[in-house]
């Protein structure tokens, strides 16, 4: 079964999600700013997982920050990638964590439930 990285990016942190078939689940969320640290633990967890692609979410407006990352991530990993449509994925979170009970300190930063929104939206629309 494959396992697969959702990821949910931003200049300041990136979301990272872990999934497989229908079920995602929140990872972690890192600090943006330096790609190489980024990418090292893009690595690391696509090693220790065992991914066998990533779905990087992608606003319908595509920003030049994440088609930058994009390219960034292809030239550097082997991993495929595929580019999913991100569009209200933070809203979702928010409304995701206000549900579940989160304080609103908990609700501060939702990078890595954006990240799991992305990839469980993805499997509702091709993996059913």
């Amino acid at each position: 079964m494959a396992k697969v990285l959702g990821i949910d990016f931003g200049n300041s942190r990136i979301g990272l999600a872990l999934g497989e078939k229908e079920l995602a689940t929140p990872l972690k969320i890192i600090n943006g700013k330096n790609w190489h640290t980024v990418l090292q633990t893009i690595k690391k967890i696509i090693e220790e997982n065992r991914i066998s692609y990533i779905v990087l979410g992608i606003p319908e407006k595509e920003t030049i920050g994440v088609n930058k990352f994009g390219e960034f991530l292809r030239d550097n990993i082997n991993t495929p990638i595929k580019l999913f449509n991100e569009d209200f994925t933070s809203k979702e979170a928010l409304e995701y964590s206000i549900q579940m009970g989160y304080s609103k300190k908990g609700r501060k930063y939702l990078d890595d439930v954006s990240a799991c929104m992305i990839l469980e939206r993805f499997f509702e629309t091709y993996e059913n």
